[in-house]
């Protein structure tokens, strides 16, 4: 795994797909403001 690498683990399962840097700054950014805005609420139950 490298930076720029965008990896999902769900129910066990694996797959990963490669991002271009501007796409993963992109994708951080967008996670950020869903935490953000979540004004301490437990994201894991969306």
């Amino acid at each position: 795994v490298e930076v720029g690498d965008y990896l999902l683990v769900q129910h066990g399962q694996f797959a990963f797909e490669r991002l271009d840097a501007g796409r993963a700054r992109e994708a951080l950014a967008l996670i950020d403001e869903v935490v953000a805005g979540a004004g301490g609420a437990d994201l894991r139950t969306w």
